[in-house]
C-alpha cells in the first residue's frame, strides 16, 4: 500500500453520466486538430475515464477512446500537430511539432514502423522515441529525453547533436525502429494519483505529469554562466542508463545498424513527478513523429510489419501492446479501489 493519506475524494458522478457515450474528438476530413479534449501540458496529463458503480470508493475507472489500438495520442501532442480520424497519420503546417504514441514501451523488444507520406521540398519529418518529458514543441531528439532520426541526412540526433548514421530517407520509405528495454517492471510497483474531472461534458482523469529536471535540461547546454561569461561544466551530469537497451534502424526492412545503446533510464528517481518520484504506469519510451511544413507520417497500427526487419525474429509490433496495457489499467483500478476503501474505513 502507498501512503497517500488523506486521499482527495472524487466528486460523485450523476446518474446521467452512466449513459454518456464515449466520443472520439471531432477531427473532420483529413488531418485536423481538436478542441474538445484537454492536452497534456503544464505538468498535468489526461486520459478518459467513466463512472463505475462497482467501484464504491474510487467511483471511476479507466477507459479509452476509439480507435482502440496502439496509435498516435489525442492528448500527447502539440496543439498545432494535426492527426486523422484513425490516429495513424500526422502532419504540421508550420514549424516543428511532435506527437507521441498512445502507449509507453516499458520493457521487451518492440518494433515500430513509420511510413513517410510526404518529405518533399521544404517539408520534413523526424522519427524516434521519447520519454514522457520529451518536448512536443520541438523535433524528437531535441533534448535529453528523446532519440531521433533526420530525413534529410539520415543522421541520428540526441540532445540536438546530429551524428552521421545512414543515408537520407523520404517520401515512400518505411522506417522501422526496433527498441529493446530490460524486463524489470512489476505491475504491483505502480502508484497512481488521479482525480476525475469534466472537460466539455466528458470525463477525464487528471494526473500530475513528469517534469523536466535541471540536471537533464542542463545536458542540452552544459555551461554555467557567471555574469557575462559562460564556463563549460567540468563534471558533466551522467544520467543512469538501461543496460543492454538499444534502438536499431531498418529502411524498408533493410538493417542500417544500431543507432543508440544504453538508453537513459526512465524509472524513478530518473523521472520526477511534480509531487514526488514514483512510477504511475505511464513511464517508458513512446514512439514519436515530428513534422515540419507539411511533412507527413503514418504509424503502422497493425500487428504485422509492412517490411519484416531482416535478421530479427522475436519482437512485438507496437499495436500488440494494446490489450495488455488495458488489462493492466483495469488491474490498477482494482488496486486503487482496495486502497481507497481502506482509507475510507479509516475516515481519511
Amino acid at each position: 500500500m502507498s501512503s497517500k493519506i488523506p486521499r482527495l475524494k472524487p466528486v460523485p458522478y450523476k446518474e446521467s453520466d452512466l449513459y454518456q457515450p464515449l466520443l472520439a474528438p471531432q477531427l473532420g476530413p483529413g488531418c485536423g486538430t481538436t478542441e474538445d479534449i484537454p492536452y497534456n501540458k503544464r505538468d498535468f496529463k489526461y486520459k478518459p475515464c467513466r463512472p463505475n458503480p462497482f467501484l464504491l470508493s474510487k467511483m471511476y475507472s479507466t477507459t479509452d477512446l476509439p480507435p482502440y489500438k496502439g496509435r498516435f495520442s489525442y492528448f500527447d501532442r502539440s496543439q498545432r500537430m494535426c492527426i486523422n480520424e484513425d490516429c495513424d497519420q500526422c502532419t504540421s503546417e508550420d514549424c516543428w511539432r511532435s506527437v507521441k504514441g498512445s502507449l509507453p514501451i516499458r520493457q521487451g523488444r518492440v518494433y515500430v514502423e513509420f511510413k513517410i507520406l510526404n518529405s518533399e521540398g521544404d517539408s520534413h519529418v523526424r522519427l524516434g522515441f521519447g520519454r514522457r518529458e520529451a518536448s512536443l514543441e520541438a523535433p524528437v531528439g531535441y533534448d535529453a529525453y528523446g532519440y531521433g532520426f533526420r530525413d534529410l541526412t539520415g543522421q541520428k540526433v540526441h540532445l540536438s547533436r546530429p551524428q552521421d548514421f545512414m543515408g537520407s530517407f523520404g517520401t515512400g520509405d518505411t522506417i522501422g525502429l526496433l527498441i529493446q528495454l530490460a524486463d524489470r517492471i512489476k505491475i504491483d510497483d505502480i502508484d497512481r494519483d488521479e482525480i476525475p474531472i469534466k472537460y466539455k461534458n466528458q470525463l477525464f482523469f487528471e494526473q500530475y505529469d513528469y517534469v523536466v529536471t535541471k540536471p537533464m535540461d542542463h545536458l542540452l547546454n552544459p555551461v554555467t554562466v557567471f555574469g557575462e561569461k559562460a564556463i563549460p561544466d567540468k563534471d558533466r551530469y551522467k544520467p543512469p542508463v538501461i543496460q543492454g537497451s538499444f534502438i536499431k534502424v531498418f529502411v524498408n526492412g533493410e538493417p542500417k545498424g544500431t543507432a543508440f545503446e544504453n538508453l537513459y533510464e526512465f524509472l524513478p528517481p530518473a523521472s520526477e513527478l511534480k509531487k514526488g518520484a514514483r512510477d504511475d504506469g505511464s513511464l517508458g519510451y513512446y514512439p514519436m513523429a515530428s513534422c515540419f511544413r507539411g511533412g507527413k507520417v503514418q504509424l503502422n497500427t497493425a500487428n504485422k510489419p509492412e517490411f519484416a526487419p531482416q535478421g530479427e525474429k522475436e519482437y512485438l509490433m507496437y499495436n500488440e501492446l494494446y490489450d495488455d496495457s488495458k488489462i493492466e489499467e483495469y488491474v490498477w483500478d482494482l488496486i486503487d479501489e482496495v486502497e481507497s476503501a481502506w482509507l475510507d474505513e479509516l475516515g481519511l
